[in-house]
């Protein structure tokens, strides 16, 4: 899965992936819904392709 940077283990839950981006970014208390709205706000924004951003938004 992804890298934890301070302990160089695997992220292998999704609790603990949340927890290091609200680390990261100093934003708490949002959820994953928000996240992922987020993300796919982005990809738009970015000019992605909708086909393209709905595949790891699992909508494909």
């Amino acid at each position: 899965m992804f890298p934890f940077p301070k302990a160089g283990k695997k992220v292998n839950t999704f609790s603990d992936l949340k927890a290091a981006l609200d680390d990261t970014s100093d934003v708490t208390g949002r959820c994953w819904h928000e996240v992922r709205r987020s993300f796919s706000t982005a990809l738009a924004e970015a000019g992605v392709a909708e086909i393209v951003a709905d595949a790891p938004l699992n909508y494909r």
